[in-house]
């Protein structure tokens, strides 16, 4: 951005300060967490829950930061989906789709 003469308010050290902070926190309620979870440990859901939507925020000012030094704030340069990106969905649907049956072996047994 230095080049282009733009300017944005934009601090990387506490976007990546912020976005480990968050990812320890979860470290530590998953550490909190027995592996016998019982209705005692339910006070750590609601922090938990809470995490999730959290994580991506410290990366939204850096998103901002790109947008702006881009110069392309409405995005019509990322307007469409190149086959690079369907293949990318496509592996990530996979990889979801095997979570997804793990989780249901492990709570269903594995199938006949």
């Amino acid at each position: 951005m230095r080049c282009t003469g733009r300017r944005h308010d934009w601090d990387a050290g506490l976007s990546a300060s912020r976005y480990v902070g968050l990812l320890m926190a979860g470290r530590i309620i998953d550490r909190v967490m027995p592996d016998d979870f019982s209705m005692s440990e339910l006070f750590v859901i609601p922090f938990a829950s809470i995490l999730l939507p959290a994580l991506p925020l410290p990366l939204l000012s850096a998103q901002h930061a790109a947008i702006r030094a881009e110069g392309d704030s409405l995005g019509a340069s990322n307007g469409a989906l190149t086959m690079a990106d369907i293949a990318w969905i496509v592996l990530g649907a996979l990889l979801w789709l095997l979570m997804l049956f793990g989780v249901y072996t492990s709570v269903a047994g594995m199938p006949v």
